[in-house]
């Protein structure tokens, strides 16, 4: 004889288990107060962040400010820079929720997409630098740089504690570190090849496209060709070296380019 009974429990039945605990009218007001407070993060987030003054939280400053520095707060004082970070934090407790918490670092991955603005958060500084001794390998390092210090040591700490007490598997561990770093690489490039100026979709979708294409190909063709582990790696590697030489050699090429126009407005 069965003495046991199997019990469900979801977020998706929050409010059908709380109302059998608390009744109709508490309830009625628990949802009334969520979607009160939904719909006035709605309103007040947005605020007037179209304006270029708000992009930018003047927020975090510091003094004796260093190159990388300056190239870290550039990013991380945008806007979209703290909105993905809350998204992350949003991802992982709804992870937690759903009983998904063994993926919940992988949820840092949308940080690696905002490395397609870490060419135009830093234009400011690198239009001062054109003025001095500006390099462009130290250029492009300061960018990929900045970006992985505000993944791992500004919005991950929080998910990689809580990852040690619910991830049990390593893999878990180690391939949302890989996936975000080489995807810092792939969207920093794709930022210095089409520049996202005033935020425009358009640029975004045509960078992420034009980077995306040839790495799924490459995958594909790796996929079917059984050259074995090491071969695919170096072939990867590879790939990679010259994702980065592209990389130096755009932001060589956007400095020509500024030049120029700097030229012709003299002239």
């Amino acid at each position: 004889m069965i003495q046991e009974t199997n019990t469900t429990e979801s977020i998706l039945l929050f409010f059908q288990q709380f109302h059998e605990n608390y009744g109709f009218w508490l309830t009625t007001l628990l949802y009334v107060g969520l979607v009160v407070i939904l719909t006035g993060l709605i309103i007040v987030i947005p605020d007037q962040s179209h304006m270029s003054n708000s992009k930018h939280l003047l927020a975090f400053q510091a003094k004796n400010v260093s190159v990388m520095k300056a190239y870290v707060l550039s990013t991380f004082r945008n806007m979209n820079t703290l909105n993905t970070i809350a998204l992350v934090y949003l991802a992982a407790i709804i992870l937690i929720l759903f009983n998904l918490s063994e993926y919940i670092l992988y949820t840092m991955i949308l940080l690696s997409f905002n490395g397609i603005y870490s060419f135009i958060h830093s234009q400011n500084l690198r239009q001062m630098m054109y003025k001095f001794d500006y390099v462009a390998w130290k250029d492009y390092l300061y960018l990929l740089v900045s970006q992985l210090i505000i993944i791992y040591l500004v919005s991950i700490p929080p998910l990689l504690l809580s990852g040690f007490i619910m991830i049990t598997t390593v893999i878990h561990f180690i391939i949302p570190y890989v996936v975000v770093t080489f995807g810092v690489l792939i969207f920093v490039l794709a930022g210095i090849l089409f520049p996202p100026y005033n935020d425009n979709p358009f640029s975004v979708i045509t960078s992420i496209a034009v980077v995306m294409i040839p790495i799924l190909v490459i995958g594909i063709s790796l996929t079917f060709m059984n050259l074995g582990l090491w071969m695919n790696i170096a072939i990867l590697i590879f790939f990679y070296l010259v994702m980065i030489l592209f990389s130096i050699q755009g932001l060589i090429n956007l400095r020509r380019s500024f030049r120029n126009e700097k030229f012709v407005d003299i002239h």
